[in-house]
């Protein structure tokens, strides 16, 4: 059973992160994506336990900024620029560590792609040269990308190799 009345994920998560990035504590914070938060918060009603990977998580962590370990990779990719050509986008991320992975092996998914009117329609995405290309048929002049902007987005698969999920993020702020 999914837990549906999670409201505004994605926008927390977004002035959460632009919080952290405003007073310069992206290296010595960490801020677990929507979907980890979805994730705590279903188990926490179901079992009243924390899921193993969402744990390991916030364990590496802890292990990076609270024991400064030098090595240690605790965060997934985050979203950084995109480029518009021809009616696709390719989305740059920072911190992709060993690179850009569908975690199960599948297409893409929990992209939206929108033109100038920001009607999003769902859209492909594919990892290229470690950054993700995005198009739909449906919009030939794209400008805006929403990526698991949903309540409690399901199917999120944008991760890097080290197991760590993508965040939501939209450029249409």
């Amino acid at each position: 059973m999914k837990f549906r009345n999670l409201k505004s994920f994605g926008l927390t998560y977004e002035r959460q992160l632009t919080v952290r990035v405003s007073v310069g504590f992206m290296d010595r914070q960490y801020l677990p994506s929507e979907s980890q938060w979805a994730e705590l918060w279903e188990s926490q009603l179901q079992s009243l336990s924390v899921p193993k990977d969402v744990g390991y998580r916030l364990a590496l962590a802890a292990e990076k900024i609270a024991y400064n370990e030098k090595d240690i990779v605790f965060s997934g990719p985050i979203y950084e620029s995109l480029i518009v050509d021809g009616n696709k986008i390719m989305l740059s991320f920072a911190n992709t560590g060993g690179g850009l992975i569908s975690i199960d092996g599948e297409e893409l998914s929990q992209f939206a792609i929108a033109g100038i009117d920001k009607k999003f329609v769902w859209a492909n995405a594919k990892i290229e040269e470690n950054k993700v290309v995005v198009w739909s048929d449906k919009i030939t002049q794209p400008i805006f990308i929403r990526y698991a902007w949903a309540d409690n987005p399901e199917d999120a698969n944008l991760y890097k190799k080290e197991g760590l999920p993508a965040p939501p993020f939209r450029t249409d702020k």
